[in-house]
């Protein structure tokens, strides 16, 4: 059995921005004339530009970006949960179950 390859998925070009042709169809295709783009974890280059075919079986990476006013209004909220950013174990479950709903 071959040994996986020590390489993520990440399809973006080096400034994070999203790469819409080399992201495998929005990691649907599998089809080895199309190019994702990809870095290995072991370089310490996240964003490395490295083209494989998508049918490649990698681990994909997935970071959600989020704008400046995003974040104050996550840090407003937070501050308003007097700086802790712990929550129960109950309330993590309802927010969990309500993501998976929707």
């Amino acid at each position: 059995m071959p040994r996986p390859k020590k390489v993520i998925w990440h399809g973006s070009h080096k400034f994070g921005d999203r790469a819409m042709d080399t992201y495998c169809d929005a990691w649907n295709s599998n089809s080895p004339d199309r190019y994702g783009l990809s870095s290995s974890i072991t370089r310490s280059r996240l964003l490395e530009q490295t083209r494989y075919s998508c049918d490649n079986k990698l681990a994909l990476l997935c970071i959600e970006v989020t704008s400046e006013i995003a974040r104050r209004r996550r840090n407003s909220e937070n501050s308003l949960n007097n700086g802790n950013d712990e929550i129960s174990e109950e309330k993590y479950q309802e927010d969990l179950d309500h993501i998976i709903k929707n």
